[in-house]
Parts: C-alpha cells; sequence; structure tokens
C-alpha cells in the first residue's frame, strides 16, 4: 500500500479518504489523504468560476482558508 505524508504545508495532518470499488468480484478499500485544491472554469459568456475545495481536521478552519481564497480568486477575476 502507498505510503501517505504524515504533514501538509502548515502542520495539518491530511484527511483520509476511504474509496471501496470491487474489481472481479471483489470488494477493494483504497484510502488516501483528501487534498485541498483550487479549479477555476471560464463560463460561455468568458467569466471565470472558482472552486475551492479545503480539507481541514477542524471544519470551522477549513471554512475560514476556503473563504480566505475564494475571495482573492473573485479579487483577481472580477464578475462583468
Amino acid at each position: 500500500m502507498q505510503e501517505f505524508p504524515k504533514k501538509i504545508e502548515g502542520g495539518m495532518n491530511p484527511s483520509r479518504i476511504v474509496e471501496k470499488v470491487i474489481i472481479e468480484g471483489k470488494e477493494v478499500e483504497t484510502e488516501y489523504a483528501a487534498l485541498s485544491s483550487v479549479e477555476l472554469n471560464r463560463t460561455a459568456k468568458g467569466q471565470t468560476q472558482p472552486s475551492v475545495k479545503v480539507y481541514h481536521q477542524e471544519p470551522e478552519e477549513a471554512k475560514r482558508i476556503a473563504q480566505k481564497i475564494y475571495d482573492e480568486l473573485c479579487a483577481s477575476y472580477p464578475m462583468e
């Protein structure tokens, strides 16, 4: 099984996600670290839509970090 980093930036331990799939009739369980991400999409009108996912052991801290990143992205890509 793959080893995962003990800590990520800021000293936080990553959340774990367990995914169960059936391969050749057998249930296989895969565990991996939930990593934060930022995605930028362009609409048909040319506007940028940010999507922010932040994983943290403390939900309120995840919310704070996500909101900060989202606000920064919205300022960089204002809606016209």
